[in-house]
C-alpha cells in the first residue's frame, strides 16, 4: 500500500502528518459481465424422464462469450446451491445476439441440437441459477415448493410441457418467476410463442358479418 506524506512545516515548527492511500490495482477490478436470460426449461418428457433442457437467451446488441460462465442447481430441501453444468462445459461458447444457448440432457431427443450436454438432472421443485464469472447471479428461476426463486416461485410443468418465458416483443423479465414464466409446448433454441395468441381447438372462431 503506498503511503503520500502531506502537509509538513516548512520553518521546523510543523509537524509532519502521514495519510494513508489504499489503491486498487486495475486488475482486481471485477469486470461487468451483461445480462443473460433463463427463457425455458424442460424436466421431463412424456416418455422418458431423459427429455430436459435448458434454454439461454441473450438480449443483447453483441454477442457474448460464455466461457467461466456456469449453472447451479438447488433442490427443495437443500440449503446450498450444486453444481448442474460447471464452467469447463460453457468454456469457448459464445451465444449470439439475440440468439440461443441449448443445454440438453445427453441421451435425450434435444441433443444433437444442443450446443451443451449434461449428465445433470431436474425435476419438480428445483431453483436454477444462472452464474457469471465473477460468480454473480445474471438470472434464477425457482418452480413449486422451493425456497429460493425471484419474487415468487412458477409453478411446475407438466410432463411434456416446459416452463417458458413470457414473450411479447421482448422477453418478459420482471424478476417474478411466477409472472414471468408459463407454460407451454416447448420451444427449444425459438422463441416462445405467447399464450394469449393461442386459440384453443374448442373454441368457436370468430365470424364477422
Amino acid at each position: 500500500i503506498p503511503t503520500v506524506s502531506t502537509g509538513g512545516g516548512g520553518g521546523g515548527g510543523g509537524t509532519a502528518v502521514t495519510t494513508t492511500a489504499t489503491i486498487t490495482p486495475a486488475s482486481s477490478i471485477p469486470t461487468t459481465y451483461p445480462t443473460l436470460l433463463i427463457t425455458e426449461i424442460q424436466t421431463e418428457g412424456q416418455s422418458s424422464q431423459t427429455e430436459e433442457f435448458v434454454e439461454l437467451y441473450n438480449p443483447n446488441a453483441t454477442d457474448v462469450s460464455l466461457t467461466n460462465w456456469y449453472l447451479q442447481k438447488k433442490t427443495a430441501n437443500a440449503s446450498e446451491f450444486s453444481s448442474f453444468v460447471s464452467s469447463t462445459f460453457f468454456s469457448g461458447k459464445t451465444i449470439p445476439s439475440k440468439g440461443y444457448a441449448l443445454i440438453a440432457r445427453t441421451g435425450s431427443s434435444f441433443a444433437n441440437t444442443a450446443d451443451i450436454l449434461t449428465e445433470s438432472s431436474l425435476a419438480d421443485n428445483n431453483t436454477l441459477a444462472l452464474k457469471n464469472p465473477n460468480g454473480d447471479i445474471a438470472d434464477k428461476v425457482g418452480w413449486g415448493t422451493v425456497s429460493d426463486f425471484e419474487e415468487s416461485p412458477a409453478q411446475n410443468s407438466q410432463a411434456g410441457k416446459s416452463l417458458a418465458r413470457k414473450y411479447g416483443s421482448s422477453y418478459q423479465d420482471t424478476n417474478n418467476n411466477a409472472q414471468d414464466f408459463e407454460e407451454l409446448a416447448p420451444t427449444p433454441k425459438a422463441q416462445n410463442i405467447l399464450s394469449s395468441s393461442i386459440t384453443s381447438d374448442t373454441e368457436a372462431p370468430t365470424v364477422s358479418f
